[in-house]
């Protein structure tokens, strides 16, 4: 992830200086595949301009996607190795894919730092004053202006009140519409893609998995992950929760509600490995440091 991450970084300034190969991103399938080989997307901005500005999506599909996955890989670090080094690396990939979902999810991450606090304000600083001179050059400079339209526009109230970055809360009330009329069994995924009645319906996100499945199917393709919650609470004569895995699923949590790849392969494995450590962690004679 880190490989991908800073090849797509290079990209991402080789495209600033107008100096990116003329891979080809639409219409061209082979050349289009080439853009994944170097680890960038498709996602370009500023194409027929003197710069193009690169949203990094790595070999996945999109830039969200490999902002999905760099999350996990922060998690399995800190089970693991516990090296902020590649804290660092993995966090620094993260920033180019320009994700507010990335982003946001950091923030419940920096909660595993024992200085965390210190981390915070380290972050707001640096926020601020980034922020700042994007809000400061962005009619001046061209850059500015597309990083701050991917970016400080994207949390910006749009004319019907919402945040014009969120592109997942009118589906999301639209699935509950539909998940109520059938709770338990839900719709069926072959007519939900196909039928006239959820003409216009988005169902990627965790409540497009109730309307397909209802409560049973979704509890069912989601029991990998569900099962993690039976090692929230320790029981060593007194009954304590374990914060540490309480802020691992929930950050899990937050992963799959605006991207619910439980049943994708990569993250499957991920969520197995993850439970294999939790386990691990829970059985070791090792005291591990609870945050």
């Amino acid at each position: 992830m880190i490989a991908m991450g800073f090849m797509g970084f290079f990209a991402f300034l080789l495209g600033l200086v107008d100096k990116l190969p003329n891979l080809g991103y639409v219409g061209d399938p082979v050349k289009e595949s080439m853009n994944y080989l170097f680890t960038f997307s498709n996602s370009v901005f500023n194409r027929d301009g003197d710069f193009k500005l690169i949203r990094v999506a790595g070999y996945f599909d999109e830039p969200g996607t490999m902002a999905f996955y760099l999350t996990f890989a922060l998690l399995l670090n800190q089970m693991t190795f516990k090296n902020r080094f590649y804290d660092k690396l993995i966090i620094f990939s993260g920033i180019f894919t320009f994700s507010l979902a990335f982003f946001f999810t950091l923030i419940v991450y920096f909660s595993f730092y024992p200085n965390w606090k210190k981390t915070y304000i380290r972050l707001c600083i640096i926020l601020c004053a980034l922020f700042f001179t994007i809000s400061l050059t962005k009619d001046t400079n061209s850059i500015s202006g597309m990083i701050n339209l991917m970016t400080l526009s994207r949390l910006q109230n749009s004319d019907d009140g919402m945040i014009q970055g969120d592109n997942r809360t009118v589906y999301f009330e639209q699935g509950i519409e539909f998940f109520k009329e059938k709770p338990l069994l839900g719709h069926g995924q072959e007519n939900v893609l196909t039928g006239r009645k959820f003409f216009g319906y988005d169902p990627s996100s965790f409540v497009g998995y109730l309307v397909f499945y209802g409560v049973i199917g979704t509890s069912i393709i989601f029991m990998i992950y569900l099962y993690q919650f039976t090692y929230i609470f320790k029981f060593n004569g007194d009954l304590k929760i374990d914060v540490f895995v309480l802020k691992l699923i929930f950050i899990e949590l937050l992963l799959f509600i605006q991207r619910p790849l439980v049943n994708v392969p990569l993250a499957l494995l991920i969520l197995v490995v993850i439970v294999e450590l939790i386990n691990l962690r829970r059985n070791s004679t090792t005291q591990f440091e609870n945050v």
